[in-house]
């Protein structure tokens, strides 16, 4: 969170972060929050950082469905990175 303390859960982590429940979160948002699990203390919505624009920008072409993971083992997501130019 702010205070660079553990937050437990997503409904916590909405308060923490975004200072509203986890039902008032705009979709950007709620991504936001999906993406911090993997790595939260690489990962933080208040930090931000190229890692983190990363992350969230792959789970949204995800749930979008312009991706798919490469595997099942495919936790980073690595098949949605975007394509290079």
């Amino acid at each position: 969170d702010a205070d660079g303390r553990w937050t437990t859960g997503f409904h916590a982590a909405s308060l923490a972060f975004y200072g509203k429940p986890l039902n008032a979160l705009t979709e950007a948002e709620f991504i936001e929050l999906v993406s911090v699990p993997i790595a939260p203390s690489l990962l933080n919505p208040l930090k931000r950082g190229e890692a983190f624009e990363a992350r969230t920008m792959r789970i949204t072409r995800l749930s979008a469905g312009e991706c798919s993971p490469q595997s099942v083992r495919d936790v980073w997501l690595d098949g949605c990175a975007v394509p290079a130019a």
